[in-house]
C-alpha cells in the first residue's frame, strides 16, 4: 500500500471507529507499529486534526467536525456495496487485506454517525459462507500485476508450480480471461511454451512480472480440447420431481426445457461435468442421459470401473 492510501486510510479508520492505538491502526492496514508512527507525523504536518492520547488507553481520534469530501450514497446503497465487499473478502480475492478495511471505511463514511452506527448493527447478523475456498494466500504482485496486464495489454511472465511434476516452470503468458470457479481464482491465456490455451490457478503463480511485450491475443477467441472450463451441452430425460429439486442449482443455470410432462426432456449449457456426473449417477431411476455419445460413454466407463470394484 503506497503512503497517500495509507494515510487516507488512517484518517478513514478514525472516523468510522474513533480512537483507535498504534497496534489496532498497524493490524488494519497491515504494516509495522513504526511505519504507524511515522504516518501520524505526516498527517501532523498536513494540519490534520488528531487528537493524541497517552498512558494505558491512549491512542488517536481525529476531531468530529473534520470533513471528508465523499460521493453521495443512500442508506440502502451503502448496504449493497457493503455486502458485495463482504462476499468479495470471503471469496479470497487476492490480495485484497488492507486494502478492504480502507474500501469498507471509504463506503460507510459517507453516513452520519447514527447512521454508521445502524449499520455496522445490522452487519453483526449478516454473514457470508463460500464453500471451498482452494487457496489461503497469494503472492503479493499477482493480482495487481495481471489487472495491469489487461489495462495496458501488455503479456506476463511467471513462475508457475505444476503439481503433476511437482515443480516450478517459467512460462510466458498472454492473459484473456481473470475469473473465480470451483473455490478459486484462474487466469486463462495463450501460454506460449505450449502454444495453447491454458487454464492457471493465481496461487500457484510464485512469481509474476509485467512484460514490454504486448498481448496479441487479448481480442483472439483461443480453442482448447483441454480447457477444463468450457461449456458443454448435455441432453437429458429427467423426472419432473427430480428437476424441481435441481432447477436452481448453479449447474442448471443454462437449462432449456424441450418436453414438459412427468418425464421431461431438457438440454442443459453447463461448465461442470464433475457435477453433472454426480447427478447422473447418484439419481439412476430419475435421469436418462440421451448425449453428447461421448459423455454417455464416459459414463459407461465409470459404471464398468465401479462394477469391476464391487461386483
Amino acid at each position: 500500500m503506497k503512503k497517500t492510501e495509507r494515510l487516507n486510510g488512517i484518517i478513514y479508520a478514525l472516523k468510522e471507529k474513533g480512537k483507535l492505538n498504534c497496534k489496532e491502526l498497524s493490524e488494519l492496514l497491515e504494516v509495522s507499529e513504526r511505519t504507524i508512527y511515522r504516518d501520524i507525523d505526516a498527517l501532523c504536518q498536513l494540519k490534520v486534526p488528531l487528537i493524541s492520547y497517552e498512558g494505558k488507553n491512549g491512542g488517536y481520534e481525529i476531531d468530529k467536525s473534520y470533513f471528508i469530501p465523499s460521493i453521495q450514497l443512500t442508506e440502502q446503497e451503502v448496504i449493497m456495496l457493503l455486502m458485495v465487499l463482504n462476499v468479495g473478502r470471503e471469496m479470497k480475492i487476492p490480495n485484497m487485506g488492507s486494502e478492504y478495511q480502507l474500501l469498507r471505511s471509504k463506503i460507510i463514511n459517507v453516513l452520519g454517525e447514527a447512521d454508521r452506527t445502524k449499520v455496522n448493527q445490522l452487519f453483526k447478523h449478516v454473514s457470508f459462507h463460500v464453500d471451498r475456498v482452494l487457496p489461503k494466500d497469494y503472492s503479493d504482485k499477482v493480482l495487481p500485476t495481471i489487472l495491469e496486464s489487461f489495462m495496458e495489454g501488455k503479456n506476463i511472465y511467471i513462475t508457475y508450480y505444476a503439481p503433476v511434476n511437482e515443480e516450478m516452470t517459467e512460462r510466458k503468458v498472454s492473459p484473456t480471461k481473470l475469473f473465480y470457479s470451483d473455490g478459486g481464482w484462474y487466469l486463462s491465456g495463450f501460454c506460449h511454451k505450449r502454444s495453447e490455451k491454458r487454464t492457471f490457478r493465481l496461487d500457484r503463480i510464485d512469481k509474476i512480472e509485467l512484460m514490454d511485450e504486448l498481448n496479441t491475443y487479448l481480442e483472439k477467441p483461443i480453442q482448447s480440447a483441454s480447457d477444463k472450463f468450457t461449456f458443454k451441452e448435455y441432453h437429458f430425460e429427467i423426472s419432473k420431481p427430480l428437476y424441481r429439486l435441481i432447477k436452481e442449482n448453479f449447474y442448471m443455470e443454462n437449462c432449456t426445457v424441450l418436453i414438459d410432462g412427468e418425464k421431461m426432456n431438457i438440454k442443459v449449457l453447463s461448465k461442470y461435468e464433475e457435477d453433472i456426473t454426480n447427478l447422473i449417477l447418484s439419481n439412476p431411476y430419475d435421469i436418462k442421459l440421451l448425449g453428447p455419445e461421448a459423455y454417455k460413454e464416459h459414463i459407461r466407463a465409470l459404471i464398468r470401473e465401479l462394477c469391476n470394484r464391487y461386483i
